[in-house]
């Protein structure tokens, strides 16, 4: 394999989430009184942590305070219905197992809370080191999390990538000094990576895979 280290973003990147997402995101909003969003909006919601989904997916004049009521109540309810219509994309896990028989660390680092990243991770991908948004490591696109990881896993810059599916992945690895290989399956079209500035893109689990060799 070309890389020592293989880092993934988790939503819209190794599982597709977005219905369990969009549901709790509405139930939150219906359960205060507010009006659902679509689909479409929550895609373009998400990305930068669940302040910032709840936050952008909620009338612009709420208090703080309600704000974080609203937080509150969503990042419990989520963890608790984060596996009800969740799956990993199709090849995903082979890719995984393959890159780790092939001398590849495989981890995932995701702004999602850590403890519902954790919880996914062992269902859906046993064994790869999962990281979420935790206390003391601020959240991507800045590259702490990544570069942390790397001095865990004692892998130089230049023998990792990061892989996502949205502008604040790409931003991520730039910041770290990685490779960065965005997938279009996820949460923001092919004309939205290339604005971002992602050089190579793969359109398919497949393809990503023949990039990563």
């Amino acid at each position: 394999m070309k890389y020592k280290a293989v880092l993934f973003d988790m939503d819209g990147t190794v599982l597709d989430t977005i219905e369990d997402l969009m549901d709790s995101v509405n139930y939150s909003l219906q359960h205060f009184g507010y009006e659902p969003i679509s689909m479409q909006e929550t895609m373009a919601n998400l990305g930068n942590g669940a302040r910032y989904l709840i936050q952008k997916s909620c009338p612009p004049d709420l208090t703080e305070q309600q704000l974080e009521e609203i937080l509150t109540f969503y990042t419990a309810w989520y963890n608790d219905h984060s596996l009800i219509k969740t799956k990993a994309f199709a090849g995903i896990p082979e890719l995984m197992a393959e890159l780790s028989a092939n001398g590849s660390q495989t981890v995932i680092i995701s702004n999602k809370p850590h403890h519902t990243v954790e919880k996914l991770g062992k269902i859906f991908f046993p064994g790869i080191a999962c990281y979420g948004e935790r206390p003391g490591i601020r959240r991507k696109p800045d590259p702490e999390a990544v570069l942390k990881t790397l001095e865990e896993l004692n892998v130089a810059k230049e023998d990792a990538v990061y892989i996502g599916d949205t502008e604040v992945d790409v931003l991520t690895a730039k910041n770290a000094g990685v490779d960065c290989i965005a997938v279009s399956w996820g949460f923001r079209s092919l004309e939205d990576l290339h604005a971002a500035g992602a050089k190579v893109i793969a359109a398919t689990v497949a393809e990503l895979g023949e990039i990563l060799q």
